[in-house]
């Protein structure tokens, strides 16, 4: 296992009541009131288009028009920001002792008005290096395809349907090599607006880019090893998971009702297997950013015992706090889907 790797395990095993509580509780607030905005500003803006169908060829030509532009960078700067708000947290609660998991969600303590910026000017940068990529497809789109049913090229597999899927895939590929290496020269982005607060948003990247000269090889050689061990992970689970509810289920035979209560048992166990291991994912991804960061840059602009001693709080008071807060949210946005359901349902 690669040093920075090994070293981010260790710190999230050192810090894991911290992250657990600011996870549970990030998560709340991202359910009830983050992903709900989010989807308010698109839909809205759709609704302004004058289309609010989500059809694969309305949302295409939504995406290409002047107002599609304009709510993907709103829409893309609010999810940018909203991880980037995420990942800050957790940087600030790997990097010391002694600040409590409560206090990392202020947005105060991160300067979320500044991760909305970052996340826009990188999703510009994202977006102008798409467009070339964009022209060559919609070029061989009306050189092959143009006036040409879809549903028959796809069925029969024309020689034209073939060279226009190659052109494509082959223009997507280089596109998004070139966006993984953007991602990697990036990296530092965050911790370096997190930490060194005299640097600009703009100057930010420059540094992050600066940082990682010579890096780009080793780094991805990391952050692959840390994917896939990611993955590996998820999908020994899932699979365990899987056989755990195929077997609890042919236990309860024709039995109603005890199907009922070991089903409610088997959503709740696979929701909190779920939430651990995105936790997992996040605080490790964030440990290493944090390694990597410390690597380059040392510890000189890293908080040290910013904050006095607090008293300790229990694990089971904070993962009952957060755990609180996630079951508002569901249950909130349960009752809402519920609603607009019944709305749906008096409209027919």
């Amino acid at each position: 296992m690669p040093p920075n790797l090994a070293w981010a395990f260790r710190r999230v095993s050192t810090r894991i009541r911290s992250l657990l509580g600011f996870s549970l509780a990030f998560k709340a607030i991202n359910v009830l009131l983050l992903a709900p905005l989010t989807a308010f500003v698109l839909r809205s803006c759709l609704t302004r288009w004058g289309s609010p169908s989500v059809g694969n060829f309305e949302i295409a030509n939504f995406l290409l028009s002047s107002s599609g532009v304009l709510a993907l960078l709103g829409v893309g700067s609010i999810l940018l920001a909203t991880s980037y708000f995420e990942l800050a947290g957790l940087l600030k609660l790997l990097a010391t002792d002694e600040l409590p998991w409560w206090r990392a969600l202020s947005p105060s303590t991160v300067r979320l008005h500044r991760l909305f910026e970052l996340g826009l000017w990188q999703l510009l940068a994202y977006l102008l290096r798409l467009l070339p990529f964009l022209a060559i497809i919609g070029l061989t789109y009306g050189l092959l395809w143009r006036g040409r049913d879809i549903n028959g090229l796809i069925i029969l597999k024309p020689i034209e349907f073939w060279i226009g899927v190659g052109v494509a895939g082959v223009a997507l590929a280089i596109y998004f090599a070139i966006a993984l290496r953007l991602f990697v020269r990036w990296l530092l982005a965050v911790p370096t607006l997190l930490f060194e607060r005299e640097v600009g948003v703009t100057q930010t990247l420059q540094l992050s880019w600066d940082r990682t000269k010579g890096q780009l090889k080793s780094w991805l050689v990391i952050l692959a090893t840390w994917a896939g061990s990611s993955i590996l992970l998820t999908a020994v689970v899932a699979f365990s998971m899987q056989f755990v509810t195929k077997w609890a289920l042919n236990q309860t035979g024709d039995s109603l009702k005890l199907a009922i209560p070991v089903t409610g048992v088997i959503l709740a166990v696979n929701l909190l297997v779920g939430m651990s291991l995105s936790v997992l994912a996040n605080t490790t991804f964030a440990a290493l950013v944090l390694s990597l960061y410390r690597k380059r840059v040392g510890d000189r602009f890293l908080p040290a015992a910013e904050l006095p001693p607090t008293s300790q709080r229990s694990v089971g008071w904070s993962l009952a706090t957060g755990l609180v807060l996630l079951t508002t949210a569901i249950a909130s946005n349960f009752v809402l889907l519920r609603l607009a359901g019944k709305r749906q349902e008096i409209c027919r």
